[in-house]
C-alpha cells in the first residue's frame, strides 16, 4: 500500500524521499489531481499523510493517492482501478450538500454485513450505500458509521455525527470537515473510497 511505500522510502537504509512526488485525487483541482513533492511531507500517520499547505498543515488519506513517482518513474499505483465510480458522480453530488459551514451526507446503511465500507450510490434515494459489520444494537452500528466517515474524510470521529435517522437505515451524517476534506461544495474522493473496507 501507499503508506508502506512512503515509510520504506523514508526509513529504509539506502532509500530516501528525495525526488519523490505524490499525486492524489482532489476534487475541484485541475484534472481533479494534485501533485506534491515529498519535501512538503510533514508526517506519515496511520491512515493519512500530512503536507504543509499555505493555510497550515493538510491531512490527506492514503486511499486518495493515485501514484507515487521517484525521479519521474512510477514506483507505486493502486493494484485495482478504484477511480471508476460504481454509479454516477451526479448521484453522489445529490447525496452531499453543504450548509452552515458543514457537510451533510445522505446515506442508506445496511448493518450486520460482512464488511464495513462505502459500497455505492442509490440513484433512486439519492443516498450513498454503506455497509457496516456491527448489528443495530445499543448504537453500535451508528458508531461504526461515524468511524467509517471519519476514516474516509481523514478527520477525528468527534467531527462527525449522525444528525438524522439514528434509529433508521436512512441517515444523515454531518461532518465539520474543512474544504478539500469533504467540506461544503467539495466532496472528498468518493470514487477511490468505494468498496474499500475498513477495520
Amino acid at each position: 500500500m501507499a503508506r508502506r511505500t512512503l515509510n520504506e522510502l523514508k526509513w529504509h537504509p539506502g532509500k530516501s524521499l528525495e525526488g519523490v512526488e505524490i499525486t492524489y485525487l482532489h476534487r475541484g483541482a485541475p484534472g481533479d489531481r494534485v501533485t506534491v513533492d515529498a519535501s512538503e511531507l510533514v508526517a506519515l500517520e496511520r491512515s493519512f499523510f500530512v503536507v504543509a499547505g499555505s493555510r497550515g498543515d493538510v491531512r490527506i488519506p492514503y486511499h486518495r493517492i493515485i501514484e507515487i513517482r521517484k525521479d519521474g518513474e512510477v514506483i507505486w499505483k493502486p493494484k485495482s482501478d478504484r477511480h471508476a465510480l460504481h454509479g454516477d458522480m451526479k448521484e453522489v453530488d445529490r447525496a452531499i450538500r453543504g450548509g452552515g459551514g458543514r457537510t451533510h451526507i445522505e446515506v442508506q446503511v445496511t448493518p450486520n454485513s460482512r464488511k464495513t465500507a462505502l459500497t455505492g450510490v442509490d440513484p433512486w434515494r439519492g443516498r450513498l450505500n454503506i455497509e457496516v459489520r456491527e448489528k443495530p444494537v445499543s448504537g453500535r452500528a451508528n458508531r461504526e458509521v461515524i468511524n467509517l466517515f471519519a476514516r474516509l474524510l481523514g478527520i477525528p470521529a468527534g467531527e462527525v455525527a449522525i444528525t438524522s435517522g439514528a434509529g433508521a437505515r436512512q441517515k444523515t451524517v454531518t461532518s465539520g470537515a474543512r474544504e478539500g476534506q469533504g467540506g461544503p461544495g467539495r466532496p472528498p474522493a468518493w470514487p477511490m473510497m468505494l468498496g474499500k473496507e475498513y477495520q
